[in-house]
């Protein structure tokens, strides 16, 4: 009866630890679903944090709800030009020649830090400007799963300035020109206060409906829109 009794007491004390560590494992879930779920707030008053937080949102938008992958060669060429600029920098402050003697060397890698610096704030300030991503081609599969139809390549522009209420969302095919000479381009207006509350909640939720729409629509042609209250 004893030896019963024992393990009659063991298999209960196993039992409430099980229910336990799932009280405790169910927990962790919800504590880590609340802060998952927990809206981003910001001053928005602070126009760069708006865009900021508009442009984070749709990096995480285009691959999850409208299958276009980013492409990220031109900043991996913007990474190996600033590596290679910091080579230069590091053999002109560290190359084991005494000055004058080493003035050669100093006046190559100077040079050839100033020249890469040029690039890289020529490429910033005059080919990309206001662009957020470039994408690869979409592949959209038919109920087959064999047959496809490839939509091309697309680039994401945002411009914001400052003190205004309106956020200019641009989409065009990576292959042409992000001047108002390219008649493809989509240009839209959304309305930054539909996308906050009043206490600078982040609806991302809204803001990614309207991204899908934008995009959905210039996939099918049709080229700008307003993004407003109305609109819902």
């Amino acid at each position: 009866m004893t030896e019963k009794n024992s393990k009659a007491n063991d298999t209960k004390k196993v039992d409430e630890n099980d229910e336990s560590g799932g009280e405790e494992a169910y927990e962790l879930e919800v504590v880590e679903e609340d802060k998952e779920e927990e809206p981003r707030t910001i001053e928005t008053g602070d126009s760069v944090k708006v865009k900021q937080v508009f442009d984070e949102a749709l990096v995480e938008i285009l691959p999850e709800k409208c299958g276009y992958e980013q492409d990220f060669s031109s900043e991996n060429v913007k990474l190996i030009l600033m590596v290679i600029s910091c080579v230069f920098a590091m053999v002109a402050q560290f190359y084991p020649m005494p000055f004058p003697d080493n003035r050669m060397i100093l006046g190559v890698c100077c040079g050839a830090y100033f020249l890469l610096s040029t690039v890289l704030q020529f490429i910033v300030s005059y080919i990309e400007v206001d662009l957020v991503l470039v994408t690869k081609d979409r592949k959209e599969y038919g109920s087959d799963m064999k047959t496809f139809k490839t939509h091309p390549a697309i680039s994401i522009r945002t411009d914001f300035p400052k003190y205004q209420e309106w956020l200019t969302f641009k989409v065009h095919y990576a292959k042409d020109k992000s001047d108002a000479s390219n008649k493809l381009m989509s240009v839209n207006k959304m309305y930054v206060g539909k996308y906050f509350t009043e206490a600078g909640e982040f609806l991302h939720d809204v803001y990614e409906k309207d991204v899908q729409t934008i995009i959905r629509k210039f996939e099918e042609g049709k080229m700008g829109g307003k993004y407003d209250h109305k609109s819902e």
